[in-house]
């Protein structure tokens, strides 16, 4: 009887055990996620330790660095520290203290009192040390560290513990001589999985790290052993009112660049205002005078500013956020020296396979001319850069089109003054000085659609734009400021942006005649950095196709939902066909496809039952008919991220890496009968019949519809033989005929065991999800039969 009752037991736990391992087994909020790295950065042919910051990192037990040349492994992992209780926090300050008099020469204090024994007699636990960084490093650290990871420690102390950021892993990174210099993306994975991307960035400079205490107050008392001559990068990190200083040695003359970078390690925050760690760099004197500020470069963040070193001596680098905020993840890399920084290109790019020359304007340039790649079949925007002898420029972005270039021709700032131009073509121009206008005439033709389009910002220029277009009388035809959208959809493609300040019109020409077309900036600003590129042309239907999130980790077996969006550029509105390359067999993309007009669909990856685990690096495309021309478009791998509470950025990645791991347990196999795409009646349903093992079923299924469409419900299932079915229903009132998408749909169980009498049903509750459907295609269309 007792073998009977435990057999019968284990039967129903076993379900019970797979269900809570397929429930890891989706890509959602349990992924392991890092929110920093501190230090931000290294610089090649060294060997640096960091530390990480995050979310479910406990297991993961390997880092993967995009690029070549850089190799990190994981040396420690450390679970949340919560604030300690007096017994705690006095065993652990003796430590600290054991080791300061070691270092000193001094006797060493009296060990804490244990804690006195509770009234009743029971034995008190004995207390403990947590793992701390500071408790592993302590053998190695000298009096000056200790005193930094001391403050660093009681100021975690003092603060609300932040789950997102406390777990921690220690990480030893090592940087061959020839890395190629710039921004790298970190991953952790484990048997969850791969993290996010988080950003380090390869440097050629020597580094300094912040060692606490490093406050501003007094100047005079900042004398540490040896004060670093520039160029260099100093590394930080901002907590609560916390303000950083460095020391340095500069000599009288020197044009000093001083480079900072926080929003472009990590870009966006979705619970601080503005969105982001707002970087403030101050240079003082060794009396205490500011000489030197910058709190941003233009409309980028980050600031950026140069200094001419007015006399021999020790400089004090002032760095801070701008409102005293501060936390884990407000790490900065501030580069200061002889840098070389563009601040200007002109003209801002070249047509396609033509040989192209800008001339570049900035600080410390070895050059003053920059040949740029018009190559065919590369991206329509791209960057490059200039060396000097202290390392790489920061990267300048241009423009390549295959239309007809002219350059804009002064005096054209009155209408009278105006030169006829041949369209369509890419006008290369400059708002020369403040108040300046540009006039352009070109000959209109009734009926014809027009786009009038300036690139600035987007490559950039610090130009805020204006466009206006008009008949000969004066009378304006359109006119635009800035263009957030993109032939109504919202132009999330450039990420960083969060001003859009580049113009643009579409517009259909009244009459035959000459229009004036007229550009200036908003804000009545100008000079020598104010370029822009102004395309006129009929519309160039085309798209651009993002996929976010930009890692996917899933089961053997498992289907994961991600986003597409499509950028719809000049009125294109086709279907766009999607195709994967890049997974082994098996792998199966569903939903493949993003109707007419819309711009974001979520589509599902299932894999393979038997998939070992592995990381691959596939490549989504999209194909699409436009004026009886195919075009075949890469998406750009992204994250979805929130800034400050509520504004959403599509932020390109590297790498669009799907990881199959063991650790998330393995998915049972699911498939769908039914049409593709599903007509849904308007106020009617439709049947969709599921295949799936019986014990799942067993286990009590619901099914939840995922960001469902309104109008669009699902009914409850109802069991079959070999599976389930279920309706989706359009309502008559808020679903609209015509309308295409893809359902994701859901399925959990809800703990109500349903398929055998004799069984003992789990807690209410214990609600876990199973799976998720392979994307369903569905179409709206009117009902027949009402």
């Amino acid at each position: 009887m007792i073998r009977e009752m435990k057999s019968s037991g284990l039967f129903w736990v076993f379900p019970w055990l797979l269900v809570a391992a397929m429930a890891l087994g989706q890509s959602g909020k349990n992924d392991p996620r890092v929110g920093y790295l501190s230090p931000p950065g290294a610089c090649r042919n060294t060997t640096v330790e960091i530390l990480a910051g995050g979310q479910n990192l406990r297991f993961v037990n390997a880092v993967r660095v995009s690029g070549n040349g850089v190799d990190a492994r994981i040396i420690k992992t450390y679970r949340p520290v919560k604030n300690l209780d007096k017994d705690e926090r006095a065993l652990l300050q003796w430590t600290i203290a054991c080791r300061r008099a070691e270092l000193t020469g001094k006797p060493a204090p009296a060990k804490p009192e244990p804690p006195n024994p509770a009234a009743n007699g029971a034995p008190v636990p004995a207390v403990g040390l947590p793992e701390l960084p500071i408790l592993d490093l302590l053998g190695t650290l000298d009096l000056r560290q200790i005193e930094h990871w001391t403050t660093v420690f009681q100021r975690r102390d003092r603060m609300q513990p932040n789950p997102q950021l406390g777990e921690l892993v220690r990480v030893e990174v090592k940087i061959a001589p020839d890395a190629e210099l710039g921004m790298r993306e970190l991953r952790f994975s484990g048997p969850q999985g791969l993290t996010n991307p988080v950003r380090f960035e390869i440097g050629a400079l020597p580094e300094v790290n912040e060692c606490e205490p490093n406050e501003t107050t007094p100047v005079g008392d900042l004398s540490p052993s040896a004060v670093p001559q520039v160029p260099c990068t100093f590394n930080g990190q901002i907590q609560s009112s916390d303000v950083d200083a460095f020391r340095f040695h500069a000599k009288r003359a020197q044009n000093l660049v001083i480079k900072g970078e926080a929003r472009a390690l990590i870009p966006y925050l979705a619970d601080a205002v503005p969105g982001w760690f707002q970087l403030v760099v101050a240079v003082r004197d060794m009396k205490g005078r500011e000489v030197a500020y910058g709190d941003d470069f233009r409309f980028d963040p980050d600031p950026v500013f140069s200094f001419n070193v007015p006399e021999d001596g020790d400089y004090v680098l002032e760095v801070r956020d701008s409102i005293y905020r501060g936390r884990e993840d407000f790490v900065y890399r501030v580069s200061v020296g002889e840098l070389p920084f563009i601040t200007g290109l002109f003209p801002l790019g070249g047509k396609q396979g033509a040989i192209s020359e800008a001339a570049v304007r900035g600080w410390n340039l070895p050059e003053r001319k920059l040949k740029l790649d018009t190559q065919p079949g590369n991206q329509a925007v791209r960057t490059t850069e200039i060396n000097n002898k202290y390392g790489v420029s920061n990267k300048v972005a241009y423009a390549v089109n295959d239309l007809p270039e002219i350059n804009e021709t002064e005096p054209n700032n009155e209408s009278t003054m105006t030169h006829g131009i041949a369209f369509p073509c890419v006008v290369n121009g400059r708002i020369d000085h403040p108040g300046d206008t540009d006039f352009f005439r070109i000959q209109g033709r009734k009926g014809s659609e027009l786009v009038v389009e300036v690139l600035a910002r987007r490559l950039g220029s610090p130009m805020d734009s204006v466009i206006h277009v008009g008949d000969e009388t004066g009378k304006i035809l359109a006119w635009n400021d800035d263009s957030m959208e993109m032939d109504g959809t919202l132009h999330l493609g450039d990420g960083l942006l969060t001003h859009y300040a580049d113009s643009r019109v579409r517009f259909k020409v009244p009459e035959d005649g000459p229009l004036l077309i007229r550009i200036a900036d908003t804000q009545l600003h100008g000079g020598a950095e104010f370029a822009y590129r102004l395309r006129i042309s009929e519309p160039q239907p085309d798209f651009e196709l993002r996929v976010t999130p930009s890692i996917v980790n899933l089961a053997p077996g498992a289907c994961v939902a991600v986003w597409v969006h499509a950028l719809r550029n000049d009125g294109f509105d086709g279907e766009i066909r999607l195709s994967l390359e890049g997974c082994p067999p098996g792998f199966l993309l569903s939903g493949a496809r993003i109707p007419p007009g819309v711009s974001q669909v979520r589509i599902t990856l299932t894999t393979p039952q038997k998939t070992p685990a592995a990381v691959f690096s596939p490549i989504l495309t999209g194909t699409a008919a436009s004026g009886g021309k195919s075009l075949t478009r890469t998406a750009v791998p992204a994250d979805d991220m929130m800034q400050a509470f509520l504004w959403r950025h599509l932020v390109p990645s590297r790498e669009w890496l799907v990881c199959v791991a063991q650790g998330r347990g393995n998915r049972p196999s699911i498939n769908l009968e039914c049409p593709s795409p599903l007509p849904v009646p308007v106020g009617g349903m439709a049947e969709v019949h599921v295949k799936m093992q019986k014990w799942m079923i067993d286990q009590g299924v619901e099914l939840e519809l995922s960001q469902g469409p309104p109008g669009i419900s699902l009914s409850p299932i109802r069991q079959t033989a070999g599976g389930f079915a279920f309706d989706v229903v359009a309502d008559a009132s808020t679903a609209k005929t015509g309308f295409e998408t893809n359902l994701i749909v859901d399925v959990f169980s809800n703990g109500k065991v349903t398929g055998n009498k004799n069984a003992q049903a789990g807690k209410n509750g214990q609600r876990a999800q199973l799976t998720t459907l392979p994307a369903l295609p569905i179409i709206t269309k009117p009902n027949i039969n009402p």
